[in-house]
């Protein structure tokens, strides 16, 4: 548009002052250059300006991520904290030897689920299980190891944990989710040794677990004493499902939802970490539906 009307005014002094042609050329002239300039400068201030809101933005990332990794670090060092406090209870070692029991005799479950006239003995007072091994079929693969962590009041005090001989090597899949190898059971216990000892361990205790029908086939074909006594079993990963939205959380791993909560573990895939972090997502969500219960 700026051009246009300086070519018009042009055309109109050359053709009633032709004399100043040279005038109008040379006014032309600057003005383009004025014009040039202008652009150039408003060029180079634009650049710093996106230059100073990148930087501005690389910094509130960073200083965000900060925070982020800071809040891990301190939820690491509260969960290590709570490891630490509680009391190991070692697992009494005897020659029993127990043949497998066929999964089809298994008892179906009723799993129970928390809310808001849930009994406050009921889900503050519990043992959480888990296992970890060498496969994922109870029939033809075995425990490498195990554990149970104790609550008291919503709070962790106690724990049996044990690795396992499964007498047969270890897969590498299995090495790689839990980092237990074959050179770490070689002089460990077979399950029939410490099972009893488990048994004792969970006596008169609700059990909780995440995914919990799955360590549970594997201790009932390992003979754990599971079903002699009444008691209340509960499934964590569904009672995430009903409780937490797909709005909130992207996928229902044990991993995503302790994030969730801000539950960070030392060491994932390991059942005493694992047992330890379900307890504690436990008893946040239980806080949650119960309306404050307990303290975490």
């Amino acid at each position: 548009m700026f051009e246009c009307i300086l070519v018009i005014v042009l055309i109109i002094a050359i053709y009633f002052y032709w004399q100043y042609l040279l005038l109008f050329i040379a006014i032309f002239t600057i003005l383009l250059v004025i014009r040039s300039i202008y652009r150039i400068k408003a060029k180079k201030e634009q650049e710093l300006i996106r230059q100073k809101e990148y930087e501005e933005l690389q910094e509130k990332r960073w200083q965000k991520e900060k925070e982020h990794q800071k809040r891990i670090d301190n939820c690491k060092k509260q969960f290590i904290e709570i490891s630490e406090k509680m009391h190991k209870i070692e697992a009494k070692i005897n020659n029993v030897l127990y043949k497998k029991r066929p999964l089809y005799d298994m008892p179906d479950i009723v799993f129970s689920t928390i809310r808001k006239n849930s009994s406050y003995k009921d889900i503050s007072n519990f043992i959480v299980l888990d296992v970890e091994t060498t496969g994922l079929h109870a029939r033809n693969d075995n425990i490498i190891e195990i554990s149970a962590v104790k609550f008291i009041d919503g709070e962790a005090t106690e724990y049996m944990s044990t690795l396992i001989n499964p007498r047969k090597e270890i897969p590498v899949e299995a090495t790689l989710i839990n980092n237990i190898t074959n050179e770490m059971v070689k002089d460990s216990p077979i399950i029939s040794n410490v099972v009893d000892s488990f048994s004792s361990f969970i006596k008169g205790y609700n059990i909780v677990g995440y995914n919990l029908e799955f360590d549970l086939n594997f201790l009932f074909v390992n003979n754990l004493d599971l079903f002699s006594e009444k008691r209340k079993f509960y499934d964590l990963l569904p009672i995430c499902r009903k409780h937490i939205s797909k709005d909130y959380i992207y996928n229902y791993k044990l991993n995503t939802v302790c994030e969730y909560y801000n539950i960070f573990r030392d060491d994932a895939h390991r059942s005493t970490s694992d047992a330890l972090a379900t307890g504690l997502l436990f008893v946040n969500i239980a806080n949650e539906i119960k309306d404050t219960i307990y303290d975490v």
